[in-house]
Formats: structure tokens, C-alpha cells, sequence
């Protein structure tokens, strides 16, 4: 099983890195950017806990799809997506949010087992490790884009 950590200081309210993280739209434009793929979801709007998402991603020359499901929300604390299907043996992400003095720490950890043995392990070591990481790295900057500037409010509903 391999994990990549990726923590990212945002300077704006723990609520809307949340909410900000479970963002369809956030998501698709993350992917938009990256030019690696597409994103499919029951909507526009918040993900929430038994959606599904379906990445279709383009790495090592093919097309893949991945899709995962939310299992487990406390908000706004953290909430855990895992695979549903894909090209990899196991993966599951956890999406941690902790608020700070001037702000709240965004934490990553995505736990992963490439599919097809001993090709999946070399693969990994050569690009899927550093493609996953990118993508979350690109994410986290996107994310904080939006939260400390006033894009968040375009994507974000307003609460009532």
C-alpha cells in the first residue's frame, strides 16, 4: 500500500475549506486545469455522504476511469472517499481539516494499492505516485485560490 500526505495552510474559515473540498464544480475545474480528465457527478453543488464521483483521468497513454463514494462525513472535520471502481486494487482518501489561529491546515491522505501486481508497483514508483500527488497539490492551491479571494463565492450556496 503506498500514501501520499499533502498538507496545505489556507488563510480562511474551516467551514469553507470544507465545503470547498466536497465542491462538484471545484473539482471539475481542478481537473479543467490539470488537462488530465473529466469529472462526473449527481450534480452541480456539494458532495455528500453515498455520492458517487467518476474521474475519467488520461495517464501512462490510456484513458482510465476511476469512481469513488463518500463513506464517512463529520462536518467540518473530514470526510473519507473510497474506490468503487478503477485501475487500482484499493484506494481510499482522507480529507482532513483542522481550523488554525489564521486559518485551517487542509490535510490529504490518500492510501493506495495499484492494480496489475508487479507492472502496477513499477508503474506507481514511475508515474502514478507523482501524477496522484500533482493532483492533489493542484487541488489544495485552487482551493486556497478560491477561499482567500472571493471566488469561493461563486461556488459556494449561500446558507440560508
Amino acid at each position: 500500500m503506498s500514501t501520499i500526505h499533502v498538507t496545505s495552510c489556507i488563510h480562511a474559515p474551516v467551514e469553507r475549506i470544507f465545503n470547498l473540498s466536497r465542491s462538484t464544480s471545484l473539482h471539475k475545474a481542478v481537473l479543467r486545469s490539470y488537462k488530465k480528465g473529466t469529472l462526473e457527478s449527481r450534480g452541480e453543488g456539494l458532495m455528500n455522504v453515498g455520492d458517487k464521483i467518476s474521474f475519467r483521468l488520461s495517464y501512462l497513454g490510456r484513458q482510465r476511469e476511476l469512481v469513488t463514494k463518500i463513506d464517512v462525513m463529520e462536518d467540518p472535520k473530514m470526510f473519507v472517499s473510497t474506490l468503487v471502481r478503477g485501475s487500482f486494487r484499493n484506494l481510499r482518501h482522507e480529507h482532513h481539516f483542522k481550523p488554525i489561529e489564521n486559518g485551517t491546515l487542509l490535510i490529504d491522505l490518500l492510501e493506495y494499492e495499484p492494480a496489475y501486481g508487479a507492472a502496477g508497483k513499477w508503474a506507481d514508483g514511475l508515474l502514478i505516485r507523482s501524477f496522484l500527488k500533482k493532483y492533489l497539490e493542484a487541488k489544495n492551491r485552487l482551493i486556497k485560490q478560491y477561499a482567500e479571494g472571493e471566488k469561493w463565492k461563486v461556488i459556494l450556496p449561500e446558507k440560508k
